[in-house]
């Protein structure tokens, strides 16, 4: 009994603190009821997230099916736990009392399998830490001693049913404590019940003692925490921004842990330190300064200083000290979102460093040299080259009625090879027989908004909605992923809604219908680059590669990491117009797709045609050449 109100007296002055921390946090849509929306959503996460432990399978299947073994033993052994807790208190208690005899022996038989389980998913994960040895998993003190807890947990309760059972002998199917209770029944009735007591004790103490010390922890709190954030995750597109009240907002992005808000100091309480989140990111894989796994313990350290500190005690988020991030990590982030798709606790990474940014260049105004050359560029010129002169230039007649409207972008108006792309669009169309005009008002605001310049980037989106407004064309057609996710996810945010497509789609739609039929023979080998702002961000896969496969004479061969696993091209998050140290990241694109018998690099974005571009230059591989889908589909008709 007394070590049972010690733990729970233990247990909840920790709790109270971590909830302490959280309440340092801004509020978020998702507080008071704001959960309530998409509720059907949210419960089919639990089952599908956590009991089903979908995302922790993907890329590290050996890491997912220890993980599993010891997350489902322990849900299997919720009423051993409870039932054992209660009979240090109550001797006579039993489960018996509250179920049916045969419901009673399926139960004590989940509780043999279950233990069996756990000791199978501890030895593989003992195996993994300090055999394999992946690069991506720190072997701490802390994860050795959650292992050695479980393990001890498990041993005791199979010691305790043992011997129950060589006292009672109840018919019970538990074929394993069944076979130890036998290796005792040669000792005396008054031994056995001295193992029996003992055990008891024994089991109830090391398990009130890990789930004391597991609220302790850092690492192993998201047994307790991850099922909260799964079910609290954001609904909302991924990589949506969130919107900045520029008027009534005291501080501008985030500068102490508390100008974040409560669900992304939920986030820092989750991780699990499995390493996924940095496996793709760019940045890390080319030895930049951000290394996302690294970047959430320092917050999480940050928050817990804090806590302790105090608000607005605690230490700044950006500095060269630790838990401060170093704010060249900051400007390293390509914003590519492979971090937070392939979380399996749904932790979103870089919203945290857009945060930063707004701090960094709306509160504070210490801002890289080549960042502040972007954004006036982006103020002066309305592009990020700071380009005068435009490159595309198309014949169109105003007609009464048109189907689409082509949005440019900057891209294709002030860079000479993204604007023959648009060229071969607006070719196409015309072949199709669709009607459209063409919108040359420049920036979307995407490269302000991710370099933190929220300002900025409201007066691009308001200028561009109010010619939107103006147009006959309602659906609106972008060449750009990044002004395709940007008008489409967040330019609502300002009041602009709209239908929009990205040229890609549009394309698959006109050959499905036969408005477009390709018919000349290419007799090229082809790889495709999949967009980051394309692929994680608005899950379009197959139609580029539909495109492909129907042209006579193409052959598509898939670069390793592809699809939801495609690498970074280097060019978002305001990167394509930035200086870059050390390997570049296009450069580790290419290279990638250097070692397949190809002749052409296939793109659907202008950043990566541009980024693709420059990466074969550097390695000399400038006989392949990186096209554009509508350039490939242009050259088949």
């Amino acid at each position: 009994m007394i070590i049972l109100l010690v733990a729970l007296a233990v247990s909840v002055y920790r709790v109270i603190f971590l909830i302490r921390c959280l309440r340092l946090g801004k509020t978020d849509y998702r507080g008071g009821f704001g959960w309530v929306k998409g509720i059907d959503r949210r419960v089919i996460s639990l089952v599908g997230y956590v009991l089903g432990q979908v995302k922790v399978y993907r890329g590290d299947l050996y890491a997912g099916i220890s993980h599993s073994l010891i997350f489902w033993s322990f849900v299997l052994l919720l009423p051993e736990v409870f039932e054992s807790v209660m009979m240090g208190v109550f001797p006579d208690f039993s489960l018996l009392r509250f179920m049916n005899s045969s419901l009673f022996y399926v139960y004590k038989f989940l509780q043999d399998f279950a233990g069996v389980m756990a000791i199978v998913g501890v030895a593989m994960a003992f195996y993994r830490r300090y055999v394999m040895r992946p690069l991506k998993i720190e072997n701490t003190k802390e994860a050795f001693s959650i292992l050695l807890l479980i393990l001890l947990v498990i041993l005791t309760m199979f010691g305790f049913s043992a011997a129950s059972l060589s006292i009672h002998s109840d018919a019970l199917m538990m074929p394993v404590s069944r076979l130890l209770a036998e290796a005792l029944s040669g000792l005396s009735l008054n031994t056995r019940q001295t193992l029996y007591q003992l055990f008891m004790l024994i089991h109830n103490f090391v398990l009130l003692f890990f789930l004391s010390y597991l609220v302790f922890t850092r690492k192993h709190l998201h047994l307790l925490t991850a099922p909260l954030n799964v079910f609290l995750r954001s609904l909302k597109p991924v990589g949506e921004i969130n919107y900045l009240d520029l008027d009534s907002e005291e501080t501008f992005g985030a500068g102490k842990i508390e100008d974040l808000s409560w669900k992304h100091l939920l986030d820092l309480l989750c991780c699990t330190e499995c390493g996924r989140c940095q496996e793709l990111c760019p940045a890390h894989l080319t030895n930049k300064p951000l290394h996302p796994k690294k970047l959430i313990l320092d917050l999480r350290e940050n928050l817990i200083l804090s806590g302790k500190a105090g608000k607005s005690k605690g230490p700044p988020l950006i500095g060269d000290d630790l838990p401060s991030i170093p704010a060249e990590a900051v400007w390293s982030c390509t914003t590519c979102a492979a971090c937070v798709t392939r979380c399996p606790v749904f932790i979103e990474h870089f919203p945290k460093i857009i945060e930063i940014r707004r701090f960094l260049v709306l509160t504070e105004g210490k801002v890289p040299r080549d960042v502040i050359r972007v954004l006036r560029n982006l103020e002066l010129f309305g592009n990020p080259w700071g380009a005068m002169e435009k490159y595309f230039n198309y014949p169109t007649e105003k007609k009464e009625k048109s189907d689409l409207l082509i949005f440019l972008g900057c891209s294709s108006l002030y860079n000479p090879r993204v604007a023959r792309v648009s060229l071969s669009l607006c070719e196409l169309l015309r072949e199709a027989g669709i009607e459209f005009e063409i919108y040359e008002g420049g920036c979307c605001g995407d490269p302000a908004r991710r370099l933190g310049n929220e300002y900025l980037y409201q007066l691009f989106v308001r200028k561009n909605v109010e010619k939107f407004n103006g147009c006959r064309a309602k659906k609106i057609v972008t060449i750009c992923p990044h002004c395709y996710n940007t008008i489409k996810h967040e330019y609502p945010q300002l009041g602009g809604v709209y239908e929009v497509i990205h040229h890609t789609d549009l394309i698959h739609q006109l050959l499905e219908s036969g408005k477009l039929k390709t018919a000349k023979p290419l007799n090229w080998s082809v790889t495709y680059h999949d967009p980051c702002y394309l692929g994680r961000y608005n899950n379009m896969f197959d139609a580029p590669r539909e495109i492909l496969k129907s042209i006579k004479g193409v052959r598509l061969l898939e670069m390793e990491r592809n699809r939801s696993n495609s690498l970074c091209c280097g060019g978002g998050g305001g990167r394509a117009w930035l200086e870059e140290q050390g390997q570049r990241i296009c450069v580790e694109r290419v290279r990638e797709a250097a070692v397949l018998p190809i002749d052409k690099i296939v793109v659907a974005c202008p950043l990566c045609l541009i980024m693709l571009g420059e990466g074969l230059k550097e390695i000399e591989k400038e006989e392949t050449e990186v096209l554009d889908l509508c350039e490939i589909v242009k050259r088949s008709l």
